[in-house]
């Protein structure tokens, strides 16, 4: 027999949270949360209010809305430092290229390939 988990629904997702005693308030909300965002995903956000972090019970008092939060800030900042570090990104590899062909490529008729000598 397989060991993998039968799949669940969104509101068996919510109910799943709720069994381990995350406090749901709009569980209309919290499914649509989840049809947009992996379960697995949103749980990872979660591991730090459970009892210990290899149980899946929530400690007193844990509400879908604060893991969602702090789920959403993450996606926030993530989409905010992305413009930065492309940026960098794209520096990094101007500067590295330029510097590469000056040093490797200045002799006419280079070899296009790396390492081959010229004849």
């Amino acid at each position: 027999m397989s060991d993998l988990k039968a799949p669940t629904t969104f509101k068996e997702q919510v109910n799943r949270l709720s069994n381990h005693g995350m406090l749901v308030e709009d569980k209309s909300s919290a499914i649509d949360f989840l049809s947009k965002n992996n379960y697995y995903r949103f749980t990872g956000y979660g591991i730090q209010f459970r009892v210990f972090p290899d149980k899946s019970e929530y400690q007193d008092g844990t509400t879908f809305e604060t893991v969602s939060q702090i789920y959403n800030f993450d996606e926030e900042l993530r989409i905010l430092l992305l413009k930065y570090i492309s940026k960098a990104e794209v520096f990094y590899r101007t500067i590295i290229s330029y510097g590469f062909s000056h040093l490797k490529c200045r002799k006419p008729l280079h070899d296009q390939q790396i390492g081959r000598a010229h004849v």
